[in-house]
């Protein structure tokens, strides 16, 4: 889930992201919004414990999921289980439009035997972190349906429960087509835990002084190996996310703040205003006064 036009990517303390639900108190967010090359909400590493479902209405987009990237062509719906690491992308130069939905397992967990028979097999098993329902295939083109249809109902927490049970119903055929789905809980690669950790301590720490060293250390692993994780499930290198962090604090300062570029500069990490000015306009395309200046 990214930043489009509902709000900025909040964290827990353990890193993983903070939804920006529809509705207080339940946890679903389904919204129809649209990526193209060099916007802010592309590319953004983050895990949740909800899970993250996209139907491709138009055009091609893409999705990184624990390091291997999948292309969504139009009509296509991709679902990504609770806790991978994961980030959207455009694979085009125009925009695409989709419908996303973010939504925790819990909404159906109507008993315990529901959870343990239908949810759990699924969100613990690794086999299942990633399903890509082709528009031709037995259950794509009910699933994209589905999702689609899931926004007509946003603010109904009955209908969207009801909508959510019908695309899960889709979830388990597919799991029962595609592996040798026994309901068993296959465990993950222990990279992507050690992955979450670094991720983690970047956007804890992205307004210190922070080395490569401090960086691996949080994993417990190399530098080499900690430079080949970010590559793998962040798609760059460790210094190039935490200066991506640190832009996108700059924008939400400039976006909610009226402090001065020095001030900002400061509460980000960079070293000088110049400095963050010229990343800031190389990553953006516009330096931060005109930033500012456009949201008035």
């Amino acid at each position: 889930m990214i930043r489009e036009n509902k709000g900025w990517i909040l964290k827990n303390d353990d890193g993983s992201e903070i939804v920006n639900y529809d509705v207080p108190g339940f946890p679903s967010y389904c919204y129809n919004g649209y990526i193209y090359p060099g916007c802010r909400w592309e590319k953004i590493p983050h895990f949740h414990e909800d899970v993250e479902i996209c139907a491709q209405r138009k055009g091609t987009s893409a999705y990184c999921v624990n390091g291997k990237d999948y292309v969504l062509h139009e009509g296509e719906t991709i679902f990504i289980n609770s806790g991978s690491v994961h980030y959207s992308y455009a694979n085009q130069d125009e925009r695409s439009y989709y419908t996303i939905i973010v939504a925790h397992p819990n909404i159906l967990c109507s008993s315990y035997n529901v959870e343990r028979k239908f949810i759990l097999p699924v969100t613990e098993n690794s086999e299942c972190d990633v399903i890509l329902f082709k528009n031709d295939c037995k259950y794509g083109r009910k699933m994209f349906k589905d999702c689609i249809n899931l926004n007509r109902y946003v603010g109904d927490e009955f209908l969207t429960t009801k909508q959510f049970f019908e695309i899960w119903s889709n979830i388990l055929a597919s799991c029962d087509d595609l592996f040798d789905f026994k309901g068993h809980a296959d465990p993950r690669d222990p990279h992507i835990e050690i992955f979450k950790a670094m991720l983690t301590f970047i956007r804890t720490s992205y307004n210190e002084k922070i080395t490569l060293d401090d960086i691996a250390a949080r994993g417990r692993v190399s530098r080499t190996m900690c430079n080949n994780l970010f590559k793998k499930f962040a798609g760059n290198s460790p210094f190039e996310e935490l200066t991506k962090v640190r832009l996108r604090k700059v924008s939400e300062y400039l976006t909610d703040s009226s402090l001065s570029m020095g001030d900002i500069a400061l509460e980000t990490g960079f070293s000088s205003a110049n400095y963050m000015t010229e990343l800031f306009k190389r990553e953006y395309g516009i330096s931060p006064r005109e930033y500012r200046n456009g949201l008035k």
